[in-house]
């Protein structure tokens, strides 16, 4: 056994092997090695340090170039890890995984191709991944000779554009000196253009064997402040009061719509507002990228924004850039309003129980004083010297019913004077709460919770893109799961609460500010109760399509509008003209003023006492003649 080894062992040293490599030539050796070094030096100049940089390697063979055990990758690899400057995520870009999730996105793309069609493929397969990001730097690199450098340059600078790269750099190898690299950049939006067609492809700078010629930034900023009105296609969601009806195709008032028409301001970029007066067309996006309403626009980038009330999701992250607002919004129960009590009802709820009875026991007090005080008095009036009469006067001191005759006795007048003052601050108490009581509406809400609207087996009704919000397992979300229904029209579902009083509905407070006027009678009764807390508080976002090239700049003009505090002037305005023009001309909570109709009742009560005051005088008078004729008889 040993001997058949040894004797191929011998076989193989006297054979040539048929998979030795060829010596390289010294050209394409040179031309690999300068690449490798002028791209170190492009990541170690122009990168941030932990910056996480994918590595694109090509899957294309081209057959001009021979084959050799010094290939570019090695060198580039070898290049890029010996900086030390960075996170590298090496990527054959052949096969993509939905679920790849990594720290953070890709702040810089290394890609290598040698064919020019090549590239598109790569991109297509790079979007796929979660990491992807449009916003950060790439370098497209080959040590392929091209005849027409920029030409080529041109084609994919086109091929970046149309995938929404705009921090790009093409580095080809110069067609005559193969280790001097020429660097090919573009500026979309200088000289009054806004997209790549006619820009000129300019030669930024030359690399050999990692020194530039110029040494100028690679990566400058290309977003002007100036957009030299640049058109921007806006699809607006109607939702008061973030983006509110129109009857023509430009939408001026709302929340979001003055944000964009003040950042057009600003920028000065133009906005083109796509018909869409269709209300809670928000819209649905799958976690396999399947869109709906409005968001299937987007998606397939018919417009570059959508606005009105987006709310942040994971999947919109995924699928879509954004930007979101400093100013959350809630969804909160509204049920049906509980009535006013009634006016004669309302006169038992004056003063609290307890003060009442003291008040009364009081009375009992003080009429057992007088009348054991001055029974024993000879010469006191002769109405004090019995309880009856002593518990008369009392009541008719506490009632504000003039008394006949006052005590004589010293003590008993003192006594006597601190009563009728401590009734003058009752007399006050009363009053001024009847005053309240009967001007002010009591109600008695008896849903109060979630737990009460399942009890009282009504209908809810939930917009379609709040559903998610329910899904966590529980008894509760269980039992909403069963009764609920998604709501098409929200003003058609708060309706049918506020008349039917048969269901609740989920609403997001700000559009219920908007809306509160338009749910109470004519009276200024309010027909719907919202609760005070909240199911859940989510932030709003401005949505743009994948890669949309302005995202940053948008994110800082909306982070200067907000915080000049225009966003709450705004949502003030709004909602006092809407308060203004748009209601019953109803007094609303805490602006209640006295009228004829809240004291009817009064005149009502202070007519049966003194008809019954009139009906006792005339009784008194019967007894007393019929008293006189019975002495006269006798």
């Amino acid at each position: 056994m040993h001997l058949f080894k040894v004797l191929v062992l011998f076989l193989a040293t006297l054979c040539k092997s048929w998979c030795k490599l060829d010596a390289i030539p010294q050209n394409i050796f040179t031309t690999r090695v300068s690449l490798a070094k002028c791209i170190g030096e492009v990541s170690e100049s122009f990168f941030e340090n932990g910056d996480l940089t994918l590595v694109a390697l090509s899957t294309m063979e081209s057959i001009s170039v021979t084959n050799s055990s010094v290939a570019t990758d090695s060198l580039l690899l070898l290049e890029l890890f010996n900086r030390s400057t960075m996170s590298i995520v090496i990527k054959k870009s052949k096969h993509t995984i939905s679920d790849e999730s990594y720290i953070k996105k890709i702040d810089n793309y290394i890609i290598q191709i040698r064919l020019i069609a090549e590239l598109t493929d790569v991109l297509q397969l790079l979007r796929n991944y979660p990491t992807w990001n449009a916003l950060a730097r790439f370098l497209i690199i080959s040590s392929n000779t091209f005849s027409t450098p920029k030409n080529v340059a041109s084609i994919l600078i086109e091929q970046l554009w149309s995938n929404h790269i705009m921090n790009g750099i093409v580095l080809l190898v110069d067609s005559e000196n193969k280790t001097l690299f020429t660097a090919y950049s573009w500026f979309p939006y200088s000289n009054s253009l806004c997209s790549n067609n006619d820009n000129e492809i300019l030669e930024i700078d030359q690399c050999s064997y990692g020194k530039f010629k110029f040494g100028k930034n690679w990566y400058p900023n290309k977003i002007p402040s100036n957009l030299n009105g640049c058109s921007l296609r806006v699809m607006p969601v109607v939702w008061p009061p973030y983006v509110l009806p129109t009857d023509t195709d430009v939408f001026t008032d709302g929340v979001e719509i003055k944000l964009i028409n003040t950042m057009s301001k600003v920028a000065n970029f133009s906005v083109v507002y796509m018909a869409s007066n269709k209300s809670q067309n928000w819209g649905f996006i799958s976690e396999n990228g399947t869109a709906l309403g409005s968001l299937f626009h987007l998606k397939n980038e018919e417009c570059d924004v959508v606005v009105g009330s987006f709310a942040a999701t994971l999947e919109r992250h995924r699928y879509f850039d954004y930007v979101v607002y400093n100013y959350p919004e809630s969804l909160t129960w509204c049920v049906p309003h509980a009535r006013d009590a009634y006016q004669w009802i309302k006169l038992f709820m004056v003063l609290p129980t307890n003060v009442t009875i003291f008040s009364y026991s009081l009375c009992i007090i003080m009429s057992i004083l007088l009348w054991r005080i001055c029974r024993v008095n000879p010469k006191e009036a002769s109405s004090y010297k019995f309880f009856t009469g002593s518990i008369q006067n009392v009541f008719s001191v506490y009632f504000n019913v003039s008394v006949p005759v006052q005590p004589r006795f010293l003590r008993a007048r003192f006594l006597f004077m601190l009563w009728v003052l401590f009734i003058l601050h009752i007399t006050a108490l009363y009053q001024s709460s009847l005053i309240s009581v009967l001007t002010k509406p009591n109600y008695r809400q008896q849903i109060k919770t979630l737990s009460d609207i399942l009890e009282h087996n009504l209908d809810i009704w939930i917009l379609g893109n709040m559903r998610r919000y329910f899904t966590e397992n529980n008894d509760v979300n269980s039992k909403v799961k069963t009764v609920w229904k998604v709501c098409e029209n929200i003003e058609n579902c708060l309706y049918d609460t506020s008349v039917s009083k048969n269901s609740a509905t989920s609403t997001p407070r700000l559009y219920l500010k908007y809306a509160v006027n338009h749910y109470v009678t004519k009276k200024g009764e309010p027909l719907l109760h919202c609760f005070k807390e909240s199911i859940v508080t989510y932030p709003l976002e401005m949505l743009f399509y994948k890669g949309f090239p302005l995202r940053k700049y948008f994110e800082i003009l909306i982070g200067r509008i907000t915080s000049a505090g225009l966003i709450a002037h705004w949502e003030k305005v709004i909602l006092e003209d809407q308060l203004k023009h748009k209601s019953y001309n109803i007094q609303h909570p805490g602006d209640y003023q006295i009228a004829m109709s809240h004291l009817i009742l009064l005149f009502i009560v202070l007519f049966f006492g003194h008809l019954c005051g009139f009906i006792i005088f005339l009784f008194e008078l019967y007894i007393y003649k019929k008293k006189n004729m019975q002495k006269q008889k006798k």
